[in-house]
């Protein structure tokens, strides 16, 4: 847990805003900000500062599971 803490506090000294944690397993997303993390109220996660639009939590598992399906 403390190398996961330090890589989501590396993300944010490097000014990345939208840190997610995804657990395909239970299905849950979380949000990482300098205050901690904390589940989103909506069903869509911003992915990036610049113009891609809110994606889907439920298109966000879908391509979870499509990546971890043997080929």
């Amino acid at each position: 847990m403390r190398r996961f803490q330090e890589r989501l506090e590396d993300d944010a000294a490097m000014g990345d805003e939208h840190i997610w944690i995804f657990d395909p397993y239970t299905r849950r997303a979380w949000k990482a900000t300098a205050d901690g993390s904390h589940t989103p109220r909506a069903a869509r996660v911003c992915c990036s500062r610049y113009a891609d639009p809110p994606r889907v939590l439920a298109d966000v598992f879908a391509e979870l599971d499509d990546m971890q399906t043997p080929r």
